[in-house]
This record gives structure tokens, C-alpha cells and sequence, in this order.
């Protein structure tokens, strides 16, 4: 996974299964969503006209259904009214680091979103009763 610190995608993402289920669409927005910004916390601006300039057959039509069927699907969180979206496995990915919690709480202040700010720190929870 990628994360602005460490700018990098993890090779496993080609083994992951859930990944490997998403449409060609949704790896895509995936892909192109951890390289647009996302802060430590996984949280990153929602901006899905400008995301289909970087296709040229990519309608925003099809980028709204993506992200619909990954936020059922779990890979987000959608905040349409903050216009912001939570990646889950990104914050997973950073709290799993040497002092990564800590680094996520710091990333919290960048989150616009009470309810994604609210979710992460539930997930916060369940990772220190761990």
C-alpha cells in the first residue's frame, strides 16, 4: 500500500484475492487513490472529476459506481458531504509500523469528516486492546 511517507505500493496487492476480485475500474481508482494524496490516517480528498482526467476512457459515471462497489465491498468509506473518503487498509497498514499508531493519531488532524475522524479512531480502539 502506499502512504505519503512511504510512497510505495506493496507487491502483495497482485496476490490479494480481494484485490484480484475488484473490476479493472476499481484497481484502477484504487491505484490512482493511494497516489493522490492519501495522508497516514488513509483518508484522501474526493475528487472524482478530476480523477477521470487521468483516463481517457474513464467517465465519472463509472468512478461513482467504482467507488459505490468498493465502499460495499469495504476498501472505503465514502463522506459525499465532507467530500472526503477513508481507505482503510492504509491506516492498517500505517498503525502496523514501528510507531505507526502514533503517526496515524498525528495524521488525524488533516481529517475534515467527523464521521470518518470518529471511525478511525474506533479503529484505533480495537488495535491497542489488541
Amino acid at each position: 500500500m502506499l502512504t505519503q511517507r512511504q510512497n510505495r505500493i506493496e507487491g502483495g496487492v497482485w496476490r490479494d484475492p480481494a484485490f484480484l476480485a475488484l473490476d479493472s475500474t476499481e484497481q484502477w481508482l484504487y491505484l490512482l487513490l493511494l497516489d493522490s494524496g492519501v495522508n497516514d490516517a488513509g483518508v484522501v480528498a474526493l475528487t472524482p472529476r478530476r480523477w477521470t482526467r487521468y483516463a481517457g476512457d474513464v467517465s465519472e459515471k463509472m468512478v461513482d459506481d467504482a467507488l459505490e462497489r468498493m465502499a460495499i465491498l469495504g476498501w472505503l468509506v465514502i463522506d459525499y458531504e465532507m467530500e472526503e473518503l477513508y481507505l482503510p487498509r492504509v491506516a492498517e497498514q500505517v498503525a502496523k509500523r514501528t510507531g505507526g499508531v502514533a503517526i496515524l493519531e498525528a495524521a488525524l488532524a488533516s481529517v475534515h469528516s467527523p464521521a470518518i475522524f470518529e471511525l478511525i479512531h474506533e479503529h484505533l480502539a480495537v488495535k491497542e486492546r489488541r
